[in-house]
């Protein structure tokens, strides 16, 4: 947890939470180094984001961007985005519409990101559905 405070106080991750009086769901993202991201999608590995909240509390890893490097990347080719951590409350009352303020959200927070590839890791069946169902982005199933 020190590892995503930090990072959001630094600017380094970009992250929302929604509900209205209990939070129903959140969602973490990073801009990662592009070699890094080339290198998992090349030998995926489970955990990703958690590897990444690692790499970031470790001064001399070079895998989550620093602030200088996301301004070069968005004003340049774009931006490596890859969510590290993520949860919706399934048993919300109305969870299509929790889904829909979720999505609404991370619009929101990224606008104005030249990203040009998007990583995210899901777990579980109702997530891969859920997640392929919605795209028609190219999805590979990883280790």
């Amino acid at each position: 947890m020190d590892s995503a405070a930090r990072l959001l106080e630094e600017q380094r991750g970009i992250g929302a939470v929604v509900g209205d009086r209990v939070p129903r769901a959140f969602g973490l993202t990073v801009f990662a180094d592009e070699s890094f991201v080339d290198a998992y999608l090349e030998h995926p590995h489970p955990h990703l984001g958690k590897r990444l909240l690692l790499d970031a509390a470790d001064p001399s890893s070079t895998s989550v961007l620093r602030l200088d490097q996301i301004a070069e990347g968005n004003a340049a080719g774009g931006l490596q985005l890859v969510s590290v951590a993520n949860g919706i409350d399934l048993a919300a009352r109305n969870p299509a519409t929790v889904y829909g303020a979720v999505i609404a959200a991370f619009f929101q927070v990224h606008r104005g990101y030249h990203v040009a590839r998007y990583v995210n890791e899901v777990f579980g069946r109702w997530s891969v559905w859920r997640a392929t169902a919605a795209s028609t982005a190219s999805w590979r199933a990883g280790w």
